[in-house]
């Protein structure tokens, strides 16, 4: 009987001890540019990695020190659509870019002309505070030292 016990601390014990299975959220690149699509809007992109050995998604985000209409976009069938949430897999990446997924700010209460603070919220992860560069429209940007075309759609 004593045997019993003391596996059944040691099981206790390993239990307390494993690796809890969670999420591990880096974000990179993150820019903010008008957009080519809608007046008075700002279309957000970043990659987004999980290091972690659970999913995560993002479900929404805002703008420290803006009030504005904020929406998870992505592209289909060459349409821009609001979406719910983006998926980020375990030990995987995403990447928000033109004609894709991205991040929408819609109608700030002021103009974006400078770097902002984004705070993405996460279903597991909860708020990530990012900075994003500000870069001007003018045909190209540049994304994590690889160019990105501007285009329609």
């Amino acid at each position: 009987m004593r045997w019993f016990f003391v596996l059944l601390g040691l099981l206790i014990l390993f239990a307390a001890c494993a690796k809890e299975e969670k999420p591990e959220i880096e974000v990179s690149g993150a820019i903010v540019a008008p957009s080519p699509m809608m007046q008075n809007a700002y279309s957000v992109f970043m990659i987004i990695e999980n290091k972690g050995n659970s999913d995560d998604s993002l479900i929404g985000f805002y703008v420290e020190g803006i009030n504005s209409k904020n929406e998870l976009h992505d592209v289909v069938g060459g349409r821009m659509v609001k979406i719910d949430k983006i998926k980020i897999p375990a030990k995987g990446k995403v990447e928000l870019k033109r004609g894709s997924l991205h991040l929408m700010i819609i109608n700030p209460d002021k103009k974006i002309t400078e770097d902002i603070v984004l705070v993405l919220k996460f279903e597991k992860s909860g708020e990530i505070k990012v900075k994003a560069k500000y870069v001007e429209q003018t045909g190209k940007m540049m994304m994590q030292e690889e160019e990105v075309q501007l285009g329609c759609g």
